[in-house]
């Protein structure tokens, strides 16, 4: 599949800097898939499409300030370091910005949210294949406390405004029922829901279920390459608890809809429920695989065949919302288009005569390659060779030589 298939244009002016005053009031797009319709709406209408027994599936991750700044020992350059994961106590792995005159053993000052030097250094002790720096934080104060103290809330790169409000964000870019910390970006979903609307879905029968998968720096990482299939994938850690395995199941064997929030919550409940399976608690969390007992978020998995066989991922997802109906006017995904056919206009070098000849000549060297002649078989080959790309410029030719 090619990258270019999803492009569409995306007017700078669009982007939205600043949250919507009120949560709920942002607007909804909604796709029937058994009518192939698309409806505006606001998030608010989101009650009248949900129905009681329904079990609503979100992510709690918490987003943290994980965005500090500082300046390196020596030459005073700026450096801008975002914290991605937790290696042991007192050292992560960030990303730096700018990164390649950062050595092992370079300290970086970090400074506070007014940009003025604190008594903090970190120091760098390692660099990974990705490009990913290990830094050593200090002892004191504790990590997550520092960085509640000088850290700002990642924003997505596409909000370039300046300056950054960064207590503002540190509110409203998290979810009203985020818990668990864990994430450098937002499950962008779930902003939308308000405390009192969760209410009001709980009151008409919705059941809400909470799963947890912590959003990692790769959700920043572009897309550079021509086909999808290539991009490399981050992976991020999840948790299901086991009453919300407990939930998912039920509904599922009970007909009713599982509906994520989001594509980090389906991302957890496709991984906990590959093929119609049951969905696994705990699956992520405690987990190991084969390439390293000791580490479950090891990147080396094994693949496993499917029992099932491969299966449609709509009409057969465990947890679409309804059933895909076989619809005659459903619209096939785009296709890459075929490449430009080549034909004689295309290539003005080589005339209908000149590739007669090249025919004529190929079969003289058969003559001489028939007497076993080295010479004349050496020669063959190489037009032989020449003929088949002459042919390949252009469509039938026919000939009167020879």
């Amino acid at each position: 599949m090619r990258t270019a298939d999803f492009d569409y244009p995306l007017p700078q002016e669009l982007i939205a800097q600043h949250p919507i005053e009120q949560r709920d009031a942002s607007r909804l797009l909604t796709l029937d898939r058994s009518t192939a319709t698309i409806a505006h709406r606001q998030f608010a209408d989101l009650e009248a499409l949900l129905r009681s027994g329904d079990v609503l599936v979100a992510n709690n991750s918490r987003v943290i300030p994980a965005r500090v700044r500082g300046q390196k020992e020596g030459d005073g350059a700026r450096v801008e370091i975002l914290l991605t994961e937790e290696h042991a106590p007192g050292e992560w792995w960030c990303m730096l910005r700018p990164g390649k005159r950062i050595h092992n053993g370079t300290r970086i000052q970090l400074h506070d949210l007014d940009g003025c030097p604190t008594p903090n250094w970190v120091e760098s002790i390692d660099k990974n294949d990705t490009g990913k720096y290990l830094l050593r934080l200090p002892g004191s104060p504790d990590v997550h406390e520092l960085l509640q103290a000088i850290g700002e809330t990642p924003l997505p790169p596409y909000i370039e405004r300046t300056p950054i409000d960064t207590l503002a964000d540190r509110e409203r870019y998290q979810t009203v029922y985020a818990k668990a910390d864990g994430s450098v970006a937002a499950p962008t979903a779930g902003l939308h829901f308000t405390d009192e609307m969760l209410n009001r879905l709980r009151t008409k029968g919705v059941t809400f279920a909470e799963v947890t998968l912590h959003v990692g720096p790769g959700t920043f990482q572009p897309v550079e390459c021509d086909r999808i299939e290539d991009h490399p994938m981050h992976e991020e850690r999840f948790e299901i608890s086991a009453v919300t395995a407990g939930t998912v199941n039920q509904a599922k064997a009970e007909g009713r809809r599982v509906v994520a929030v989001g594509t980090t919550s389906m991302r957890v409940l496709e991984s906990g429920g590959t093929g119609g399976a049951p969905i696994d608690e705990g699956l992520g969390a405690g987990k190991k695989s084969e390439a390293d007992p000791q580490d479950p978020f090891d990147s080396k998995k094994k693949e496993v065949e499917d029992p099932l066989g491969p299966t449609d991922p709509l009409k057969d997802d465990p947890f679409s919302i309804d059933p895909l109906p076989e619809d005659p006017t459903s619209i096939d995904p785009p296709k890459p288009p075929a490449a430009p056919k080549v034909g004689p206009k295309s290539a003005p070098s080589f005339t209908s005569g000149e590739l007669g000849t090249a025919i004529v000549a190929v079969k003289k060297s058969t003559k001489a390659l028939k007497e076993s002649d080295a010479t004349g078989r050496e020669e063959f080959n190489l037009k032989l060779t020449l003929f088949k790309d002459l042919c390949a410029l252009g469509e039938t030719y026919t000939f009167a030589e020879g």
